[in-house]
């Protein structure tokens, strides 16, 4: 007389998904179908023929079932399964040299190829012993502390003139990849551990680099680059402003004769005579930064600049005087970059919208 196995309908739930799993243990899957099949009424001796074993492992299946629920399915009970091949000192050694030493190749991690061929085993064991301690030698966190008492300070600036800008404004934002020559962290990193990388700063101690300044005039696609061996302020605006060609028709230079004849050895400061549509930013030793707007229509009075890079932040046509020569037009797009000698003149907007540019004027 065949008994069926009292199931309930919770557990009925859970043995049909373990039964229809793709991913858990064979031994899981197999005993889960067993257990289905004598809930259904099924014998022991047709159970055991239909999952290929014997009618009393079936039978203490089921007794493990009965006793421990769905959670006894497919659990290997203690002392029984498989023995293990591989000894402990290979494991622990394996463990030791992920998380303390390096290869002697000059690679930065271990490979499990790499790890497995000094212990002699495979790549797929050092795989398991990685996983079952959750280790990632090939996994680097980079961080970064800051000392700086007033970080939190400049931090809340920074932010503040994204978030809330003040009027009239303009941001630069600048990045820095300088990696080329990564050879000593500034601080000290962390060994890996088990659920968590090994950690290194960012930044790193220069030995002897150059920085290479590079951006990109949106305007026109132009890669503009530059190489200095400081890493100052200055040195990442002068790099930022580097001269781009000038359009077709572009205004002559001035020349000594120029000079002489319209005056511009007498400064006239932009933003004294002309402060409608000049006003200063910044004053540095080196340079200084003149915001220009000039709108459709407008022409400043005659003023003077010295040695200067002029950064259009938009740009319209216009009509440079210079002394009594003719005047020259130019269609200036945004974004676009020119460089000047020293030189007197003024602006006409002869577009329909407005011009601004940042002027940045060199010291001698």
């Amino acid at each position: 007389m065949v008994q069926i196995m009292d199931v309930s309908l919770e557990a009925r739930v859970e043995l049909e998904r373990m039964a229809r799993s793709s991913v858990l243990p064979h031994r899981q899957v197999v005993q889960a179908t067993a257990l289905l099949a004598l809930a259904n009424g099924s014998s022991l001796r047709s159970t055991a023929k239909m999952v290929g074993t014997y009618p009393n492992t079936v039978a203490a299946w089921r007794d493990r079932f009965v006793e421990a629920g769905v959670a006894g399915v497919g659990v290997i009970a203690p002392g029984r399964g498989r023995k293990r091949v591989i000894p402990a000192a290979t494991i622990a050694a394996i463990v030791h040299d992920t998380l303390h030493t390096v290869p002697e190749d000059g690679s930065s991690c271990w490979s499990t190829r790499t790890l497995g061929a000094k212990h002699g085993v495979g790549k797929d064991t050092v795989a398991r012993v990685w996983k079952a301690r959750n280790l990632r030698p090939w996994q680097v966190d980079t961080f970064k502390l800051s000392n700086d008492p007033d970080f939190e300070a400049k931090l809340a600036d920074v932010v503040g003139l994204y978030l809330d800008p003040p009027e009239r404004a303009v941001v630069f934002s600048f990045d820095e990849k300088t990696q080329c020559q990564a050879l000593e962290r500034t601080q000290p990193s962390l060994p890996i551990k088990p659920g968590r990388s090994r950690t290194m700063t960012h930044d790193y101690k220069r030995n002897g680099t150059v920085d290479l300044f590079a951006a990109m005039n949106i305007a026109t696609g132009e890669v503009l680059h530059d190489s200095h061996r400081r890493h100052a302020g200055t040195d990442e605006l002068l790099a930022s402003c580097r001269p781009a060609r000038l359009p077709s028709g572009s205004v002559r230079r001035a020349s000594r004769q120029d000079e002489r004849r319209t005056g511009a050895m007498d400064y006239q400061d932009p933003v004294e005579i002309a402060s409608d549509h000049y006003r200063l930013l910044l004053d540095g030793k080196r340079a200084r930064i003149v915001e220009m707007r000039l709108p459709a229509g407008a022409r400043d009075n005659e003023h003077s600049h010295p040695n200067e890079f002029v950064y259009f932040l938009q740009g319209s046509n216009v009509r440079i005087h210079q002394g009594d020569g003719p005047p020259a037009e130019l269609d200036i797009p945004d974004g676009f970059v020119m460089e000047h000698e020293p030189w007197t003149h003024s602006v006409e907007n002869i577009g329909d919208r407005e011009v601004r540019a940042l002027i940045f004027e060199l010291k001698n």
